[in-house]
């Protein structure tokens, strides 16, 4: 029955979705001044509002984790029960960055937290146990279905070698995410874990400190970091951030305004020194997306 589901929703999804193409830019502004590349996507009206290298595919990083998300509603739709943390999970072979506590080999966590873990603070290691867990211990049979699921919703310029977006060699173009960020939140829990500010991973018979977490997503709790006050937060509705080396900053933002859902994602983000004397860097792809907002809103 749950499969059943699932696949009406895929269907739903599909059949409803934009399958947009290049705009020519109703803007002479450039509001991507600080990423390589962006879009910003009336899901309501269906129409893209501005774009800029949109088709070009890049490094996602950690907004792989959404289409993980993905992933693992699709088979457990309601995130009910637990999963076991396996070795490879936490092996440096599959797993090179962790913070610190994380999850350790054999502890259990229920599904519903691991989810809301990896999405929040961006945990790798959530990330690969569920890829395992849902796969059956086979990590790439769960990566395939990564990609798979992405071709089904219409990506045309989307890969992933991983389920955690540490891989450099990951890509995605700006709008393939629109649509895994639009997909993504037509998933109930999904939505309903991006509305959480922190959480905490209790301590177990494995694991004798607690993991704190917060979400990272800034410019929607700005209350966790000043840098990024903005008159949109409250509008902010989800969805994933990403960053590593080679990709940087990224953002994939969904927001709901006057009835109006819209899609916004930046990639190739840049970082500026804040100028505060505080050592803190200002993230390009926040900043951007903050700007695009005000497209939002009302006209005099």
């Amino acid at each position: 029955m749950k499969k059943i589901l699932t696949i009406l929703l895929t269907l739903t999804f599909i059949s409803s979705m934009c399958l947009f193409a290049s705009c020519t830019p109703t803007y002479d502004k450039d509001y991507f001044t600080h990423c390589k590349a962006g879009i910003m996507y009336d899901v309501t009206h269906d129409e893209v509002l501005y774009e800029k290298d949109a088709d070009t595919p890049y490094v996602p990083a950690s907004m792989t984790k959404v289409m993980t998300a993905i992933v693992t509603c699709k088979h457990n739709p309601n995130l009910e029960g637990e999963l076991t943390v396996c070795h490879d999970a936490v092996s440096p072979m599959y797993c090179s960055w962790m913070d610190y506590p994380h999850l350790m080999e054999g502890e259990t966590i229920s599904y519903y937290q691991a989810v809301e873990y990896m999405l929040l603070p961006s945990a790798n290691e959530s990330a690969n146990s569920l890829a395992y867990a849902v796969g059956g211990g086979d990590r790439q049979k769960f990566v395939d279905e990564m990609n798979v699921t992405a071709k089904e919703i219409g990506c045309e310029n989307t890969e992933y070698l991983d389920p955690h977006g540490l891989s450099p060699n990951n890509h995605v173009s700006a709008r393939d995410m629109v649509k895994i960020a639009q997909y993504a939140m037509t998933f109930p829990k999904i939505k309903e874990i991006l509305t959480h500010e922190s959480g905490v991973v209790k301590a177990n018979d494995i694991r004798d400190t607690d993991i704190e977490y917060t979400s990272i997503l800034y410019p929607k709790y700005p209350d966790l970091d000043d840098l990024y006050e903005n008159p949109y937060s409250k509008y902010i509705t989800g969805v994933k951030t990403g960053w590593i080396d080679q990709s940087g900053y990224n953002y994939a933002c969904s927001m709901e305004r006057d009835g109006v859902e819209y899609i916004i994602v930046a990639m190739g983000g840049d970082e500026e020194d804040a100028g505060d004397g505080s050592g803190r860097i200002i993230q390009g792809d926040f900043r951007d997306i903050i700007e695009i907002m005000s497209l939002t809103d009302p006209k005099e």
